[in-house]
């Protein structure tokens, strides 16, 4: 329920109102407090240890309560902690008036303790004013009655929280402070009896309303120590009539007392029975009093409000209600007469200013299955009272009824939310719940009173001739005021409802002007009266600067809701009411999560409405409607519910009623979010101005935006009616499926709409064929048209950039309705797939193609052809077009005899010679192999890629990337680190002897070292740099006779990229055996090893794909070795020569991931031969401590014999059968220079450690690396 007047908040929050009777009971009490609380004048001030209530009320004395220099939490089993109360005294004599109450003030400073365990309130302070007495009454005299006592007002409370906390789990409000007006007494009655000659009377005024003040609320720094938040509302049961509130703040404004009745009954007779006339005049009902304003302030205080059944949070202010004009009665009379003025409806007081505040707060407020509100901040005007009510009986021929005005109703003032530096979250979950309501509204007019008969038997003459000449109007609405809300960038809102809803937001900012009264309805009640005029709606102001996350899921519930309406204009006899204006909308929001799920909820609703006019007789026009400005610069709305919209954006005078429609204003909408519209006959953005004259509708898509329409018969963006209408794209605006003409990108009913587009734009356009619509395409932007492009038959398109049928990769037919053309920049892309292309068709003669086509090739079916490109079936297309060639593709352009049709023609050559003079072997290779494909199945759209490209090198290089260099490089690596692994095994040194450079021992050993080996760039292949890690063990053992056998094992991880193509990471795992003899200084060996890879491939290919596959592979090794060491002293030098094999076998296997571009890579099989001749220098010295140091250093060469090279066989996913697969060769240079260095210190008589580094060199490539050993004999 929104709450638009203080008799409506009454009913939702009894406490709200004395005159209801729940707060009255809890706050009657005036005893003393039961606390020990020492008190200085009217001051009373707690301390210390508090077992019992702080209760001061209306006899106490006591205006102010200070609890300070708590020892202890104050904790309660009953009754409010903290409660100052001041109900004043009604007036006791006649048309005295009330009691003003006296300003309340409640200050907690309770360091680390707190309130806890309240069965109430935790803070309960009210001050209400005394009730105005009724005036006396007046018999058989001309002499206005008395007017009635006016209410006494409400004093300021207030309460001041510096420390401490509130922790509450039952009672009624956590926090409850108000301030009441009292009631305006009733005016003076007025009598009349017998009286020969003509006379009248007049009844008293009603008594104004007393005003209430203000009521104020600061929580500054309150903590529980305990770590929960300091202000904390759970799982709080109420027993009385099911209210539950977290913080209630208000302040109400009491009502105006009823006019004074005016009674005629005079019967008196002339002998000629000429009767005497009595004029009844009855009283003006009193005003309401004003709401003072109501504010609740939370800084540096984290708030939890949970499980209560009605409100989390309200903040409200509100007018008193007009008092009633008084009744007018007859009773064997000759005339009763009001006017206008006499027997008036009171006006309805102003409601203050409502304010809610939070600083550095972490607020979360979620309600139970009933809860309607989590948060209301609300200023609302008093209703003003209705006109006087008529009543006869026993009446004479000639009676003259009238009937005063009613009263206008009172205006709202600003309400207002502030974030700072604050998280604030809400959620409820009931029907129709509203998680936050920020609301000022105007009270409704009132209307005319009725003429009711007191005595069914009596003869009434009321008739349209006897009537007196000034008749009664409906009185005027109140204006609704400002809204406003600020957040700032370091805060977040987050905002949730589960039900289903009635047009609400879960954040919904409302300003709405007060009905108008209605005036008479026929002659007998005054053919000059007219209805009161609706009120106007104020200003929605927000700015947003943080996150905003909304989320809603039933049918109706918006995510945010911003909404300025007129009060709409009463009914009268002569001449309808006006409604009121609607004001203006102009929210910005910097960044949002918005998910809606139910049908008809739209993610972001911002109206300004003007009301609708009165619609009994005439001249009821409606009220204009004000500017609607939206502006979203990042995040997400995703509404997926049927006839959902993303952003509904509307200036709308509604009906006229019985005059005319008022006028709309400008709406704009500017958005950089990423706005999804998926449900059926849903919208990403729906903008509308409509009215007797209407507004500008413009939209600007940001640069990062987008507005996707996906569901059946949705729109990306809609323009309904307006004026001189814009939409300005700079980022993306699409419907999904550009080949359907119901899923569109724009629209436009009523209106026509000048498209600028800088961004891209893709999808089927209908605009109203009633309107001029323009569509610019600029230079950068890119438009895909979709199947449908209507402009209208008098719409343009002008294509400065690039324009597509179906969008790069898709190919379509697009029917233009409109004129065309494009200039000599526009580029028309051209999507072929070999057999056929896009097509334009032109329904309109002229279209002019000047500046050039692009050929997008999306798969190749066949190596020539032609296909029309563009048609037009009302005439002649003139056309200046040409086209640009592509490295391995040519076309043609060519103009039919008729001029009606332009037709493009192919010829593609994947393996031209010239175009490879400059080419690899390798690339040679894949060329031929793709151009042999093209020939005999066609190639699919990821090979086809290769005939987009332009630049003559560009495709060169390209076809690197579809080629299988990396499997033929692993083999390459791991060729080398078999070779690494056999000299590895020679193993174990020894200490002593004559022959110690040379000869061997028996140890167990451990070796950890990396390495990395680079390859550059050549004619034949990329270069790549591999980066491998190795951890290796073994052991050799002592036969006899100087033999010695040995084994060791080898588990290493590599990695591998080449260029920027593509890359490998795996293991390498290898053992062996070795067998060694000594003879002198003379060592024999040799060894067997064998080894077997796993590898995990990425290649990255032109076309933007990437395809995977896994290498496996083994080797086998052998080598025989001789060295001989020639001594002298501590030095040495020692030849030696290595004669090998190594066989490399690579597996094979299919990648995935690449589509047609995938290869199948068959089994590969080399063995390579090697000798490799080196000299090492070393020496050995010795320390005092016995430990021995040996530096050595050899270089030498390493020579392939023979002509094996790694290299594969590969064909692709979308080679046919029978087309032979390509080779791809890993560049291979046979001749290495090899230079060792290494360094042993044999610490002990069994332990040895040894730090080495290698680096092999060749044309191309360099390979390096050092180890760490640890050896110990046994």
């Amino acid at each position: 329920m929104i709450i638009k007047s203080k008799s409506v908040l009454r009913t939702a929050c009894p406490w709200t109102s004395a005159g209801v009777g729940v707060f009255g009971l809890l706050l009657l009490s005036a005893g003393p407090a039961s606390a020990s609380c020492s008190k200085s004048d009217t001051t009373a001030t707690c301390t210390g240890d508090l077992d019992s209530v702080v209760d001061y009320g209306t006899d106490s004395g006591i205006d102010t309560v200070i609890v300070e220099d708590l020892t202890s939490d104050f904790a309660l089993v009953s009754g409010s902690g903290v409660k100052l109360t001041d109900n004043a005294s009604d007036a006791s004599e006649t048309g005295d008036d009330g009691d003003d109450s006296s300003d309340l003030s409640v200050t907690f400073d309770g360091g680390d303790y707190g309130l806890y365990g309240m069965t109430q309130h935790g803070f309960d302070i009210h001050a209400s004013g005394g009730d105005g007495a009724a005036a006396d009454e007046v018999k058989d005299t001309t002499t206005a009655a008395d007017t009635g006592g006016g209410g006494g007002t409400g004093g300021d409370v207030s309460l001041d929280m510096t420390s401490g906390f509130v922790y509450q789990t039952v009672g009624v409000d956590g926090i409850a402070l108000s301030s009441e007006g009292g009631t305006g007494g009733q005016g003076g009655e007025a009598e009349q009896g017998d009286k020969e000659g003509d006379t009248y009377i007049i009844s008293g005024i009603g008594g104004i309303g007393g005003d209430g003040g203000s009521a104020t609320a600061v929580l500054d720094g309150l903590s529980n120590p305990d770590g929960s938040a300091g202000f904390t509302i759970a799982a709080v049961e109420n027993s009385i009539e099911n209210i539950t509130i977290g913080f209630a703040i208000s302040s109400i404004g009491g009502d105006g007392g009823m006019g004074g009745e005016a009674f005629c009954q005079n019967s008196y007779k002339t002998t000629t029975a000429v009767d005497y006339t009595c004029g009844t005049y009855s009283g003006e009902g009193g005003a309401g009093g004003a709401g003072g304003p109501a504010a609740l302030g939370v800084s540096d205080t984290d708030v939890s409000i949970t499980d209560f059944s009605e409100t989390g949070i309200t903040v409200t202010s509100t007018g008193g209600d007009g008092g009633k004009g008084g009744l007018g009665k007859f009773h064997y009379s000759v005339w009763g007469a009001n006017d206008g003025d006499y027997g008036r409806g009171g006006d309805g007081g102003d409601g203050g200013a409502a304010t809610l505040t939070l600083e550095n707060s972490v607020t979360t407020i979620t309600g139970d299955s009933s809860a309607s509100y989590g948060i209301v901040v609300q200023s609302g005007g008093g209703a003003g009272g209705d006109g006087n009510d008529l009543e006869a009986s026993n009446t004479c021929s000639d009676c003259y009824p009238g009937f005063g005005n009613g009263g206008n109703g009172g205006v709202g003032s600003e309400a207002s939310l502030s974030l700072m530096s604050s998280d604030l979250m809400v959620s409820v979950s009931t029907d129709d719940a509203v998680a936050i309501l920020i609301e000022s509204s105007g009270g409704a007019g009132g209307t005319i009173g009725t003429a009711n008969e007191a005595n069914n038997s009596s003869y009434w003459k009321y008739t349209s001739s006897n009537r007196v000449d000034t008749t009664a109007n409906g009185g005027d609405g109140g204006d609704g005021g400002m809204v406003l809300v600020e957040m700032d960038s370091d805060s977040t809102l987050t905002v949730s409802t589960s039900g289903d809803a009635i047009i609400t937001g879960a954040l919904s900012l409302i300003s709405s002007g007060g009905a108008g009264g209605d005036g008479a309805s026929d002659e007998f009640y005054g053919d000059t009266s007219t209805g009161g005029t609706g009120g106007d709606g104020g200003e929605i102001k927000a700015t947003f600067a943080g996150t905003v996350t909304a989320t809603t899921s039933g049918e109706d519930a918006y995510g945010l809701l911003f909404e300025s309406s007129g009060g709409r204009g009463g009914t009268g006899y002569e001449a309808d009411g006006d409604g009121g204006a609607g004001g203006e909308i102009d929210v910005s929001l910097s960044d949002v999560a918005i998910t809606t799920t139910g049908e008809n909820a739209s993610g972001i609703f911002a109206v300004s409405y003007g009301g609708i006019g009165g619609d009994s007789t005439s001249d009821g026009d409606g009220g204009d409607a004000g500017i609607v400005k939206l502006q979203v610069d990042d995040g997400t709305i995703d509404v997926s519910g049927d006839n959902a919209i993303g952003i509904y954006a509307i200036s709308e005078s509604l009906s006229g009623g019985s005059g005319s429609t008022g006028t709309a204003d400008d709406v704009t909408v500017e958005t950089g979010a990423d706005i999804t519209a998926s449900g059926e006959f849903g919208a990403g953005i729906y903008v509308s101005s409509y009215g007797d004259d209407n507004g500008d509708l413009g939209v600007t898509i940001d640069s990062g935006g987008t507005v996707t329409a996906s569901g059946e018969e949705s729109v990306a963006v809609y323009f309904d009616r307006g004026d001189d209408n814009t939409l300005t794209n700079n980022g993306a605006i699409a419907a999904s499926d550009l080949s359907s003409t119901t899923i569109l990108a724009l629209r436009s009913v009523d209106g026509g709409v000048a498209v600028t587009n800088n961004g891209i734009f893709s999808g089927s356009v209908d605009l109203d064929d009633d309107y001029v619509s323009t569509f610019t395409n600029n230079s950068g932007a890119t438009l895909n048209l979709g199947a449908s492009f209507d402009l209208g038959d008098d719409g343009k398109l002008i294509n400065i950039a690039t324009i597509s049928p179906g969008g790069e990769g898709s190919i379509l037919t697009s029917t233009i309705t409109g004129s065309v053309t494009q200039t000599n920049t526009g580029i028309l892309l051209i999507d072929l797939d070999g057999t056929s292309t896009d097509e334009l068709v032109f329904e309109k003669a002229g279209a002019v193609l000047e500046g050039s086509v692009s050929v997008n090739v999306t798969t190749a079916s066949d190596s020539s052809g032609s296909s029309t490109i563009a048609s037009s079936s009302d005439g002649d297309i003139y056309s200046d077009l040409t086209v640009n060639n592509a490295a391995a593709a040519s076309y043609t352009i060519t103009t039919g005899s008729s001029s009606d049709t332009i037709t493009l023609s192919w010829n593609l050559t994947l393996d031209d010679s010239d175009l490879l003079g400059s080419a690899s072997d390798n690339q040679r290779e894949t060329a031929t192999h793709l151009q042999n494909v093209l020939e005999n199945g066609g190639l699919g759209k990821e090979l086809a890629t290769l005939l987009n490209i332009v630049d003559e090198d560009e495709y060169v290089a390209a076809l690197d990337t579809f080629a299988s260099q990396i499997a033929s490089d692993i083999q390459l690596t791991s060729l080398f680190s078999a070779q690494r692994f056999s000299d590895a095994l020679l193993s174990c040194s020894v200490r002593d002897g004559v022959y110690r450079f040379i000869d061997e021992d028996q140890c167990a050993w451990m070796r950890a070292g990396g390495s990395g080996m680079e390859r550059s760039s050549s004619n034949t292949n990329r270069p790549f740099d591999q980066t491998a890690w190795q951890f290796e063990g073994g052991g050799q053992f002592a036969l006899q006779d100087n033999w010695f056998i040995g084994t060791g094992f080898s588990i290493g991880t590599q990695s591998l990229s080449v260029d920027d193509i593509a890359d490998s990471d795996g293991n390498f795992y290898q053992g062996g055996v070795v067998a060694k003899h000594t003879m002198g200084n003379t060592l024999l060996s040799a060894s067997l090893t064998g080894g077997y890879g796993d590898f995990d491939i990425t290649r990255y290919l032109y076309s933007s794909d990437f395809a995977q596959g896994n290498e496996t592979l083994w080797t086998i090794s052998g080598q025989i070795s001789a060295s001989h060491a020639f001594v002298r002293g501590d030095w040495y030098l020692k030849p030696r020569v290595d004669i090998g094999f190594d066989h490399v076998n690579m597996n094979g296997f299919t990648e995935a991931g690449a589509g047609g571009a995938s290869l199948t890579i068959d089994d590969n099989a080399q063995t390579y031969y090697s000798i490799q001749p080196a000299i090492e220098i070393g020496g050995e010295i010795a320390a005092a401590n016995g430990v021995l140091f040996r530096p050595s250093v050899s270089v030498g060469l390493t020579q392939f014999l023979g002509d094996a090279a790694p290299a594969t066989s590969a064909s692709f996913a979308d080679t046919p059968a029978g087309i032979a697969p390509f080779t791809t060769a890993s560049e291979f240079d046979t001749t290495y220079f090899d230079v060792t260095a290494g360094f042993e210190v044999l610490a002990t008589e069994r332990l040895s450690v040894t730090a080495e580094g290698f680096g092999q060199f060749s044309d191309s490539i360099t390979s390096y690396g050092g180890s760490a050993k640890l050896a110990v004999r046994f």
